[in-house]
């Protein structure tokens, strides 16, 4: 009875041809594996930066002591929805300590000034203002010392962002 196999028989080698096809295979594989390495450390990298960006984002989002807010002037379009923050007065020529006056951005932005941030407390910031009027109803005194809550802060260092202009 014969038999038939689907399978061919082996080619034998010569010891030089198998030892270069080895050489070859060993070559790939390392290839590979450095190819791998590569592709690790670069991505290792690039998650390092990321979140080295996402740290200095993060802090400078925390208001430091000489940090200034500046209102720049600018014109209000149509729809523009102002912020008002309440703050209450602390030093200045015409400041009565402890009254209260708004901070009104559409005020602000159309005079024109600078807070710089003097002191921070628990509750919130001491800010001098150097500018124009603050509001047209209570206005803080010009220049002079003002405390602000920190949700008054944070809002003022939003309106500063909103209308800061676009960086060329």
């Amino acid at each position: 009875m014969l038999r038939y196999h689907s399978k061919l028989p082996r080619r034998h080698m010569d010891k030089p041809v198998t030892k270069a096809i080895a050489q070859q295979r060993r070559a790939e594989a390392a290839d590979k594996l450095f190819q791998a390495f590569i592709s690790v450390y670069f991505c290792l990298m690039g998650l390092i930066i990321l979140c080295l960006a996402i740290f200095q984002a993060q802090a400078s989002a925390v208001p430091r002591v000489g940090d200034q807010l500046r209102f720049n002037h600018a014109v209000l379009g149509p729809g523009f929805a102002p912020t008002s923050v309440a703050a209450q007065s602390i030093a200045g020529p015409w400041a009565k300590p402890g009254a209260a006056c708004t901070l009104d951005e559409r005020a602000m932005i159309t005079e024109g000034g600078t807070f710089t941030i003097t002191a921070l407390e628990t509750k919130g910031a001491v800010l001098n203002w150097v500018g124009g009027p603050t509001d047209a109803k209570q206005p803080c005194p010009a220049p002079g010392a003002v405390f602000v809550s920190e949700d008054g802060l944070s809002k003022l260092r939003w309106a500063v962002e909103r209308h800061r202009p676009p960086l060329r």
